[in-house]
C-alpha cells in the first residue's frame, strides 16, 4: 500500500475512480455506530477464468490493515467508520493453444491428474491487474460497493533501470520506464526493502491475504522518470516501483562498503553455457595498476588451469571508485564448454592476487526442454519402491541408476518419508555435478586449511556442526547463495523437513536462475493459495512452474508450506536435470 496515497484529497479519489474504472455504488448514510461494509466485485470476460483475487483495506489514520474475505469474484470487509485506502489485485486466464506434441506431466501426489506444458518461454497466459482506491471516507453503518469490468487488455508494465551495485552513501539514479520502451514514468514511487526475509514470514499458511510489505519510500520519479538517491546501510536490497494503474516493478541492488579492492562474480552459480561476469571494483583511495588488459584466469577448484584470455600487455590503471568488467563464456582454452563444477577466477593487480569462487551447474536452464519421462525398469532394488506408483517410482529408479539417490536403509528407499533440508541440498549438488567440498592447502594469503576451516565455522549456521554428514554441502550452498542466513536467521535446522516453497527456491537458484526469479517478484500466480506467498518469492514459484519443475495440486493450490516426500523430491530433481546420461 503506498503510504503517500493515504493523504491524497477525496477529490483525487473521485478522479482515480473515474480513471481506473471503479465506480462507487450506493450512498453513505450515517446510522447507528455499527461497522461499515466495503464490498467489491471483479467482472472478467465470459471466456476467462479468475485465478486469484485479493483485497486489503488500510486505515489511513491508524495504519490498521483489514483483510477482505474473498469468494468467487467478490470480496467484502467490515470496518469501523473512518477513512480508508483499498488495494485490489486480481489475475485471470484466457484460453490457450498448447504446443503440439508437448509432454503431459503429472504433479507428485496428484494421483495422475495431467498438467499440460505451454509453449516453452511463453509462460502461462495470465493477465494481471492492480488498482488502488482512496482515501475514501466510510460513515458508520454505510455500505460502499466498488465494481470494475475487466477487458482483455493488459495493464501498464514498468521496468526499473538501476546499477547492480553501488557503494554506501553513493548517489545514484533510479529510472522507471514503460516496459519495452524508453518512455519515462513520472510520479512513480520507489520503495527499498531487504531482498530476502525469514521463511517464517515468507510462508504464511494461516493468512487470508498476501504478505504486503511497503518498505522505505526513497521518493518519486521526476518528469524524466528519474530519482536520485543514496542508501546508507550495506546490504542486498530490492527496489519496488509502484504507479497507479500499473503492475509493480522490481529490481535488485547490492549496497557495499566502499573500502577496499574487491573481485567478484555477479552471482554464485551459473547455468551451463551462461556468461560469467567478473568484476574488479576499486573501493580504496589509491589507484590500482593492472599488468595487462585482461590479467585474469579461471581454474578448477583443484588448481588446474581452465582458461586464460589473450591480453594486450598494456599497463592499465583503475582509479578509486571505478570498476572493470570481463566476461567468460564458460569455454576452456580449446574452445570447449567446461563441465559442471566449482571454479576459481583469479586476477593479478598491483595489490596482489584476488580470487572469486563460483559454480557452473549441470542442471538445465529455463529455455531448455525438460527430459522425457523415464522408463520403468523391470526390477527395483528397493522393496518399498514397488513400481506401482507410476507418477513417482520411475523417477526414483532412474536417479538410482545414475547414482544420484540411494536408500535410507538396506533394501529400502522410504519414498513416503519427508525429505530434510540437508538431504535436498546434498541431492541437488549431486544432480548438478558440483563438488560440494575440496581439500584446502595453504594459499597466498598464508592461511592453512585449519585456519580456513575455522573461518568456515564462523560463517556457518550455528546449528550445523562440522560433524554433520551434510556439512560440506550446506557450507557450499551458503557460500554460493542457494541458502542464506537472512532466510534462516535462527539456524538452518538441517534435519527438519523441507517445504515445497523452500524446495522450489533452492532448485531455481541451483539452476542459475536466481536473477530471473527475483526480477519477477510480485508475479501473480494461477493458484488459489498464491496469496500465502510473500511477494518477494512469487517470482521463484513462477519460474519453477514455467520450467516445468513444479505444478499445482488437484484442487488448484501450490501448497507452499506442504512438506516434500522423498518420492516427490526425486520427481523434481529429474525435472531439473539437463541430460539423462
Amino acid at each position: 500500500m503506498k503510504r503517500a496515497v493515504l493523504w491524497k484529497a477525496c477529490t483525487a479519489f473521485l478522479l482515480a475512480l473515474l480513471l481506473t474504472g471503479f465506480v462507487p455504488e450506493g450512498s453513505q448514510v450515517a446510522l447507528a455506530e455499527t461497522d461499515a461494509v466495503i464490498r467489491g466485485a471483479v467482472i472478467v470476460p465470459d471466456d476467462a477464468k479468475l485465478v486469484s483475487l485479493w483485497a486489503v483495506v488500510t486505515s489511513t489514520g491508524r495504519s490498521l490493515v483489514y483483510p477482505a474475505a474473498v469468494q468467487d469474484n467478490e470480496w467484502e470487509v467490515e470496518v469501523p467508520a473512518g477513512t480508508y485506502v483499498v488495494e485490489v489485485r486480481w489475475a485471470y486466464t484466457l484460453p490457450i493453444r498448447w504446443q503440439e506434441g508437448s509432454t503431459p506431466q503429472t504433479e507428485p501426489g496428484s494421483q495422475g491428474s495431467v498438467i499440460l506444458v505451454p509453449v516453452p518461454g511463453a509462460g502461462y497466459p495470465i493477465l494481471e491487474n492492480q488498482q488502488e482506491i482512496g482515501p475514501i471516507t466510510v460513515a458508520a453503518g454505510a455500505t460502499v460497493k466498488l465494481t470494475t469490468r475487466v477487458t482483455k487488455g493488459s495493464p501498464l508494465k514498468l521496468t526499473i533501470e538501476v546499477p547492480e551495485r553501488v557503494s554506501v552513501g553513493e548517489t545514484f539514479v533510479i529510472k522507471v520506464v514503460r516496459t519495452g520502451t524508453s518512455e519515462p514514468v513520472a510520479g512513480a514511487e520507489v520503495y527499498l526493502l531487504p531482498k530476502r526475509i525469514p521463511w517464517r514470514d515468507a510462508i504464511d499458511p494461516d493468512s487470508k491475504t498476501p504478505g504486503v510489505t511497503i518498505g522505505k519510500l526513497l521518493g518519486k520519479t521526476n518528469a524524466e522518470g528519474e530519482l536520485k538517491t543514496s542508501i546508507r546501510e550495506p546490504g542486498d536490497y530490492i527496489l519496488r516501483a509502484v504507479f497507479p494503474g500499473a503492475l509493480p516493478a522490481f529490481a535488485g541492488i547490492i549496497v557495499e562498503e566502499s573500502q577496499g579492492l574487491r573481485f567478484f562474480t555477479d552471482k554464485g552459480i551459473y547455468a551451463s553455457g551462461e556468461k560469467v561476469i567478473l568484476v574488479l571494483y576499486n573501493g580504496s583511495s589509491a589507484t590500482i595498476t593492472l599488468p595487462s588488459s585482461a590479467p585474469w584466469e579461471v581454474r578448477k577448484a583443484d588448481g588446474t588451469l581452465v582458461f586464460a584470455p589473450i591480453a594486450l600487455q598494456v599497463i592499465r590503471n583503475l582509479e578509486p571508485g571505478n570498476a572493470v568488467t570481463w566476461e567468460w563464456a564458460q569455454k576452456d582454452n580449446a574452445g570447449k564448454q567446461v563441465p559442471p563444477g566449482v571454479y576459481v577466477a583469479k586476477v593479478q593487480t598491483s595489490q596482489g592476487e584476488l580470487e572469486a569462487k563460483f559454480s557452473v551447474s549441470g542442471l538445465r536452464g529455463l529455455r531448455m526442454s525438460p527430459l522425457p519421462l523415464p522408463t520403468l525398469p523391470s526390477e527395483s532394488p528397493f522393496e518399498d519402491v514397488t513400481r506401482q506408483v507410476k507418477w513417482g517410482d520411475p523417477f526414483i529408479l532412474a536417479l538410482y541408476a545414475k547414482g544420484i539417490v540411494k536408500g535410507k536403509a538396506a533394501g529400502k528407499f522410504a519414498p513416503d518419508d519427508t525429505m530434510s533440508r540437508a538431504e535436498f541440498v546434498a541431492l541437488l549438488f549431486k544432480a548438478a555435478g558440483i563438488d560440494e567440498g575440496f581439500e584446502r592447502g595453504k594459499g597466498k594469503d598464508g592461511k592453512d586449511k585449519e585456519e580456513k576451516d575455522k573461518e568456515d565455522d564462523v560463517r556457518m549456521f550455528p546449528d550445523v556442526r562440522r560433524s554433520h554428514w551434510a556439512y560440506s554441502s550446506i557450507q557450499r550452498a551458503l557460500e554460493i547463495g542457494l541458502i542464506t542466513k537472512d532466510e534462516y536467521p535462527d539456524g538452518f535446522e538441517p534435519d527438519e523437513p523441507i517445504t515445497r516453497m523452500e524446495m522450489a527456491v533452492i532448485a531455481v537458484r541451483a539452476m542459475g536462475l536466481r536473477n530471473e526469479a527475483e526480477q519477477r517478484a510480485g508475479d501473480e500466480l494461477p493458484f488459489s493459495d498464491a496469496h500465502k506467498i510473500e511477494w518477494r518469492y512469487r517470482g521463484y514459484i513462477a519460474v519453477a512452474v514455467e520450467a516445468g519443475i513444479l505444478s499445482g495440486t488437484d484442487d488448484g493450490r501450490i501448497d507452499p508450506s506442504g512438506l516434500v516426500t522423498r518420492r516427490q523430491a526425486a520427481v523434481v530433481v529429474w525435472r531439473v536435470l539437463s541430460s539423462p546420461d
